[in-house]
C-alpha cells in the first residue's frame, strides 16, 4: 500500500466511500462487524461535489482548495458524513496523525488560516460514538508509524467487537 501526501484532503468523500463499502459488506455477510478506520491529519479542504444538506452541485478550483478556500465546506461535509455513519451504527476508529499541528509559515500569511485537524477528528469520533487517538507521525519513521497504528487497531478490536455484540443484542 502506497499513500502519497498532496495537501488535498477529501475527508468526507473518503468517509462516505468507507460507509458505502461497509454497508455493502454487511448486506453480503450478516456476520460482518463493520468498523470504519479513519487515518487523517483532519485538515479537510476538499468538499464533496454535491452538498449533502441541499443537494446543490458545487464547483471548485483544486488550486484554491490547496489554500484552504473550501475548508469550512469540507469540514461541514465531514461532520454530515459522521452523522450518517452514526445513524448506520458503524463503529469508528479515528486516528489523527498530526494532533495540534502548527500552521506552516506559508499558511499564516493568509487571512483565514486553517483550523487544527484535532477539532475535526475529535468531532468525527464524538458524533460517531467512536474512539479517537492522536498520534504524531514523522515521515522518517514509516515502519514505526505502521507499527503504532497496528497496535492501536489491535487494542481497539476487542473493545469494538464486544460493543458490537452488545448493540446487536439489544436490537434482537
Amino acid at each position: 500500500l502506497k499513500l502519497r501526501m498532496s495537501g488535498l484532503t477529501p475527508l468526507a468523500a473518503g468517509m462516505l466511500k468507507g460507509l458505502e463499502v461497509l454497508k455493502e459488506e454487511e448486506r453480503r455477510n450478516s456476520s460482518t462487524i463493520p468498523v470504519l478506520t479513519i487515518i487523517t491529519d483532519g485538515e479537510a479542504n476538499i468538499p464533496l461535489k454535491d452538498d449533502l444538506r441541499t443537494g446543490v452541485t458545487r464547483e471548485f478550483n483544486p488550486l484554491d482548495a490547496s489554500f484552504y478556500h473550501y475548508e469550512k465546506e469540507a469540514q461541514t461535509d465531514a461532520i454530515s458524513v459522521a452523522q450518517m455513519i452514526r445513524k448506520e451504527g458503524i463503529q469508528t476508529v479515528v486516528i489523527n496523525t498530526a494532533p495540534n499541528a502548527p500552521l506552516t509559515p506559508e499558511l499564516t500569511l493568509f487571512d483565514e488560516p486553517s483550523t487544527t485537524g484535532s477539532w475535526t477528528t475529535g468531532m468525527i469520533a464524538t458524533l460517531t460514538n467512536g474512539v479517537h487517538y492522536e498520534l504524531r507521525l514523522r515521515s522518517a519513521d514509516k515502519e514505526k508509524a505502521v507499527a503504532e497504528i497496528s497496535d492501536i487497531l489491535l487494542q481497539t478490536q476487542e473493545r469494538l467487537s464486544l460493543r458490537h455484540r452488545i448493540l446487536r443484542g439489544k436490537e434482537n
